[in-house]
C-alpha cells in the first residue's frame, strides 16, 4: 500500500523467500494504465509460478503466488523483470550513482 500511495502508476512485484519454512511468496500490483498497456498482475505472478513450484491467482490489478522452491528466488526475479519489460515494451533502466558534486 505504501508503494501504491507514493507512486500509484508504478507496477510493482515483491518476493519473499524463507528458507526455514521452505516458502516463497510473490505479490504484484499494476495500475489500470499498466493493465491497459498489457501488464496484468495475475499474469505477472503466473509467469513465475512454475519456477517457485506453486500456485496463485488474483485480478489484473492485484495478484499473488506462493510456492516451495525458495532456491528459485533469483531466477523468479529475473523472469518477472523480463516479463514486465516485454509486456510494457520497455528496456531496463540502469542508474549510475553520483560520486561527487561540485559546488562551483
Amino acid at each position: 500500500k505504501q508503494v501504491k500511495a507514493l507512486s500509484p502508476e508504478t507496477p510493482t512485484i515483491f518476493f519473499s523467500a524463507d528458507g526455514d519454512s521452505g516458502k516463497i511468496l510473490c505479490m504484484a500490483q499494476c495500475s489500470k494504465a499498466n493493465v491497459g498497456a498489457g501488464l496484468k498482475a495475475n499474469e505477472w505472478c503466473g509467469s513465475v509460478q512454475a519456477l517457485i513450484g506453486g500456485k496463485g491467482g488474483g485480478k489484473p490489478e492485484s495478484a499473488q503466488a506462493s510456492g516451495t522452491n525458495v532456491s528459485s528466488l533469483a531466477a523468479a526475479m529475473e523472469t518477472a523483470e523480463k516479463f514486465a519489460m516485454d509486456k510494457l515494451k520497455v528496456d531496463k533502466v540502469t542508474l549510475t550513482p553520483v560520486t561527487s558534486v561540485s559546488s562551483g
